[in-house]
């Protein structure tokens, strides 16, 4: 190997091949996909970085779990939680968390290392993913787990977990608790009032104004944009009930 460009395609052929033996198959670029029932499935998702050398090339796995029911309903109801670019997934974290440790980890790969050193440290990188990551795939692959896990903040983003739980609730059949708690994590956001004498009204025409209603001991934007979600959530649930 001469290049960094090198190493990186035979680190790549190396995780397709081992990736392919524990049930993952290569969707897209630097993805690999298992399906667990239809409509659920858990990624890989590959971060690779360099060093500014270019001797070293950075590997940090990216694990998540999708459940498609949840994600088709969330795009409608949360489209502000959806950016440009959203890779689809109801709860990811980095590898590393999962583990013992719950720390940041890297698998480094060096150019100028014996070959034989590629197949030692992809080892390591999916006897880590066997370990640690697939068992807990394989828990979340039950609707109730993947809710304790969102709502307990156990895996993935609060900023989302609050987004997500209860629409999994929803597609649970959990419709009321699903308002309940929809309603409960709204109340839990809200800022308090500039102007205490003023009533707060059903809905804000923009942030801005959201933002000049009320103080910063909690962030108004945020705020706003889940008034949006439970909103849009409400009349979806009612919709379809």
């Amino acid at each position: 190997m001469k290049t960094i460009r090198e190493l990186e395609k035979i680190i790549d052929l190396k995780l397709e091949e081992k990736f392919k033996s524990i049930g993952y198959v290569l969707t897209e670029e630097n993805i690999f996909t298992r399906l667990y029932h239809e409509g659920k499935e858990s990624f890989i998702m590959i971060n690779k970085t360099r060093s500014k050398t270019e001797k070293i090339c950075f590997v940090n796995p990216l694990i998540g779990f999708v459940n498609y029911e949840v994600e088709n309903i969330g795009q409608i109801v949360a489209p502000e939680f959806y950016g440009p670019g959203y890779r689809v997934n109801t709860i990811t974290q980095s590898l590393g968390y999962f583990t013992k440790k719950r720390e940041f980890m890297e698998w480094e790969f060096f150019l100028d290392k014996n070959p034989s050193t590629i197949e030692r440290t992809t080892s390591s990188l999916v006897k880590t993913i066997k370990r640690f990551a697939i068992p807990k795939m394989e828990l979340l692959s039950n609707d109730y787990e993947l809710f304790q896990a969102m709502e307990n903040n156990d895996i993935g983003l609060q900023i989302t977990n609050r987004v997500k739980a209860p629409i999994l609730l929803y597609v649970m059949s959990n419709k009321e608790e699903a308002l309940n708690l929809v309603t409960k994590k709204l109340d839990e956001l809200r800022p308090s009032k500039k102007d205490t004498s003023l009533e707060e009204p059903d809905n804000f025409k923009s942030v801005e104004e959201a933002w000049s209603f009320y103080r910063r001991d909690k962030d108004p934007r945020y705020y706003y944009n889940y008034l949006q979600f439970h909103n849009r959530f409400i009349n979806y649930i009612k919709e379809n009930r």
